[in-house]
């Protein structure tokens, strides 16, 4: 249901959010990290998404994959945004 409900809206981070933490909670760390990826290959000035995706690979202990990259460019879409800055440091 999840799936299908972000396919017909899919400008809504909350139900990215929520069918990523699903897939999660059922070991599905790799459909999780795909659900961030491809809300990034179509829009990828979403910083949210960018921030989450560092999140998500980074409690994964995957950083090297991309994570300091990704938070950078939240920051850098956002660079009003003190709870990003803060995590990419000085």
């Amino acid at each position: 249901y999840a799936r299908q409900t972000l396919a017909q809206t899919p400008d809504l981070p909350i139900l990215r959010d929520t069918l990523a933490g699903l897939l999660m909670q059922e070991s599905r760390p790799e459909e999780a990290i795909a659900v961030y990826r491809d809300r990034l290959a179509g829009a990828p000035a979403d910083a949210h998404t960018h921030t989450r995706l560092a999140q998500l690979l980074f409690s994964l202990g995957r950083a090297d994959e991309g994570g300091a990259e990704l938070t950078q460019a939240a920051a850098d879409l956002r660079p009003a945004d003190h709870m990003t800055r803060r995590q990419v440091g000085p």
